[in-house]
């Protein structure tokens, strides 16, 4: 998690460097306003990047559920089938213990 907010960080100082740079250079023109807005939403893009999803490979834990006692887990990327397929495995073992306890039978 550092390490991201550390790679973070520096692609915006790079950005804001390189931005004041071009800004620098632009000769006085009536496009100027129109390109620093967009060197503005650039910078404001890369500084919201991890919030809306841009950052995907953000170290992430979190359990995907549990099958007959154990626990999956993933530390990386987030493998959303595997997620969808855990979940829907774990509603049937579910729906099929509630059917089996309300007809009284023994579940193991």
């Amino acid at each position: 998690m550092v390490e991201f907010i550390n790679s973070w960080t520096q692609r915006i100082i790079v950005t804001v460097v390189i931005c004041t740079l071009i800004e620098m250079i632009l000769p006085e023109s009536k496009h100027k306003k129109y390109i620093r807005a967009i060197m503005g939403i650039y910078i404001v893009f890369n500084i919201v990047s991890p919030i809306i999803g841009k950052g995907k490979n953000i170290p992430i834990k979190f359990s995907l559920g549990y099958s007959q006692n154990k626990i999956i887990t993933t530390s990386s990327k987030i493998d959303t089938n595997k997620y969808i397929e855990c979940i829907y495995i774990n509603k049937i073992e579910d729906d099929i213990r509630t059917s089996l306890k309300e007809k009284k039978y023994d579940v193991n």
